[in-house]
This record gives structure tokens, C-alpha cells and sequence, in this order.
């Protein structure tokens, strides 16, 4: 048998998503509440609703486990969120996301 079985693989995955669902409440917890998006050029807030969250992601896990043997059974990263401080010490100009909008900086 060659790779991960698919009782392994599901705990993995799982695994991955308790971990980052847990840094993610981390950052929330220290008042972290931007993100930068994956094309790295918009600022969103935490809450954007075009963002991949925590429930979204554990929706699309729930009930897929079927989808490990064709690869599809994973847990998209959840964004890395950044205070204000922060942001302003990166010297960040981003623009701002058309449907959230966040406070300026």
C-alpha cells in the first residue's frame, strides 16, 4: 500500500484545521482584525464575508470525507490577521476591499 490511508488522512486534515482554527482565534483574541488577501494587494477585516473563515471552512469539511481518495479532502489556510500596529510599522498601502471596507488605518 503506497501513501496515507484514508482514516489517516482524515485525522491529518482534521488536525491541520484545529491547529490553524486555533491561531486564528489567537490573533482575534490579541485584536488582531485585518487581513491582507491572497493576491496580497486588498485589505479586508476579519469578518469580510469574500474570505474563507473558521465555519466555512469546517462547513466544507463536514460530510466530505468521502472526497480523500481523489485528493479533495483538505483544509484551506486561513489568512494571517494583523492589528492596526502592525500594519502601520509594515507601512502597508493597500487598497480596501470593495465589499468590506475596513476602517482606515
Amino acid at each position: 500500500m503506497n501513501g496515507i490511508c484514508r482514516s489517516c488522512d482524515d485525522i491529518r486534515v482534521d488536525r491541520e484545521a484545529e491547529v490553524d482554527i486555533s491561531r486564528w482565534k489567537r490573533q482575534l483574541a490579541v485584536g488582531a482584525t485585518y487581513e491582507i488577501g491572497q493576491s496580497g494587494n486588498r485589505l479586508h477585516r476579519w469578518d469580510c464575508p469574500t474570505l474563507n473563515s473558521a465555519e466555512k471552512g469546517l462547513q466544507r469539511l463536514q460530510g466530505n470525507e468521502e472526497l480523500v481518495a481523489y485528493g479533495a479532502y483538505y483544509w484551506s489556510r486561513l489568512p494571517d490577521l494583523y492589528t492596526a500596529e502592525e500594519l502601520r510599522l509594515k507601512g502597508t498601502r493597500k487598497q480596501h476591499c470593495g465589499v468590506c471596507g475596513p476602517d482606515p488605518l
